[in-house]
């Protein structure tokens, strides 16, 4: 008679993704080159927010440069408290730690490293993200958004077939001291917060859409082809950013209105200013701006604003410029004209 316990049955979910674990970041080395054959969430969420170059990118996977990669105090700490967090992670939602890189069942170069992998209550596949910042980066914040840690997240979902993703994030008080070690750390953590994110098939979309494109452009370089300047390479990119600018433009006129009201609220009021919760509020009266007027100049004592002018050339130099990208939204009259 058998009196032993027996060990629970693995869920389901974990024994599909086990089939498509890889290298750990244990043995650095290997899990870097398994990286480097597809592409992983980071790399998708830096070309999501347009932070990192696909040319530049495509270099480091072809080894052409090398990886930037530099270990920073910001890097260290992340380190240093990933397993504080990820123990919280666990003990609370039964989330393991994870340190291999998984494969896309789909796509095998669709990669993602998640940071804790689970189940649910229902036997679905969940998975944990853990940050630190000197930011608060909680759900809805533009700090979020400035790091592009939800479509990371995304990614992540997309490839192990989780249906939430654990986010974790812990804010620092940014007051690095020396504690002995390799880098300084923060002296006080200010607070720490726990959210779910739910799997958004819209935004997965558009991340395997600049995943494929931008397989594609390493496969196609990889065979010997040029970086390329197709205006169908660019076409994201610059429908991206008129977006970005059309909304620019908006909140401005909206600032401007709010501005107007407040004016006429303060009615002329001068040297008035008030502190709310959030903001101070002055009203400003500037003084007269004074200006050169050269035209009356050169035409009541020409000579002398000719010498004036010889005198300044002397004196003028160069300053170097820096390259820009300029772009400007396609006009009907700009599509008649093809």
């Amino acid at each position: 008679m058998n009196l032993g316990f027996e060990a629970p049955a693995t869920p389901a979910a974990l024994v599909e993704l086990e089939a498509r674990a890889g290298a750990s970041d244990r043995d650095y080395e290997v899990w870097k080159a398994e990286r480097r054959r597809g592409i992983t969430a980071t790399q998708v969420r830096d070309l999501y927010l347009g932070v990192e170059k696909v040319q530049t990118l495509v270099d480091i996977k072809l080894g052409r440069r090398p990886d930037p990669f530099i270990a920073t105090r910001h890097t260290e700490w992340g380190n240093t408290r990933e397993p504080v967090l990820a123990e919280r992670a666990a003990w609370a939602y039964g989330i393991a730690p994870e340190h291999r890189v998984f494969r896309a069942a789909d796509n095998d170069r669709f990669l993602a490293s998640p940071d804790g992998i689970g189940v649910g209550p229902d036997g679905s596949l969940r998975v944990a993200e853990y940050k630190t910042s000197k930011h608060a980066i909680g759900l809805g914040t533009h700090a979020l958004d400035k790091k592009g840690y939800i479509a990371q997240m995304q990614w992540v979902m997309r490839v192990t077939g989780a249906s939430r993703c654990l986010y974790v994030w812990e804010q620092h008080n940014d007051d690095w001291v020396d504690v002995g070690k390799r880098f300084p750390e923060p002296s006080g953590i200010l607070q720490s917060h726990e959210h779910w994110v739910d799997y958004d098939p819209v935004m997965v979309l558009e991340l395997e859409q600049i995943a494929a494109d931008f397989l594609a452009e390493l496969d196609r370089q990889a065979a010997g082809g040029a970086p390329t300047h197709d205006p169908a390479a660019y076409e994201a990119l610059a429908a991206k950013y008129l977006y970005h600018e059309r909304r620019a433009a908006y909140h401005q006129e909206q600032m401007a209105a709010v501005k107007e009201q407040i004016a006429e609220r303060i009615g002329g009021a001068e040297g008035f200013s008030v502190r709310t919760s959030e903001a101070t509020v002055t009203y400003v009266t500037p003084a007269p701006r004074r200006s050169l007027d050269e035209k009356a100049w050169a035409k009541r004592a020409p000579k002398q604003h000719e010498a004036w002018l010889a005198a300044r050339e002397r004196y003028v130099k160069e300053t170097p410029v820096k390259p820009y990208v300029k772009i400007t939204a396609t006009t009907d009259k700009d599509k008649e004209k093809e």
